[in-house]
């Protein structure tokens, strides 16, 4: 079973340039990290008042 596992493990590393640590904290560490920056919005949007509102 440990095989499969390993064969994954490089072909995400290779994937990813994933050149860190082996252990599996650390490569799912590095996986959240890309993740969160695809995830993140490019552009801040500015919240604008409702006309009528009072200030």
């Amino acid at each position: 079973m440990r095989r499969p596992d390993n064969e994954l493990d490089k072909a995400v590393d290779s994937a990813y340039s994933y050149k860190g640590a082996k252990e599996d904290a650390a490569r799912v560490a590095f996986l959240f990290e890309k993740y969160q920056e695809l995830t993140v919005p490019v552009i801040e949007v500015k919240k604008t008042k409702k006309k009528g509102q009072p200030k």
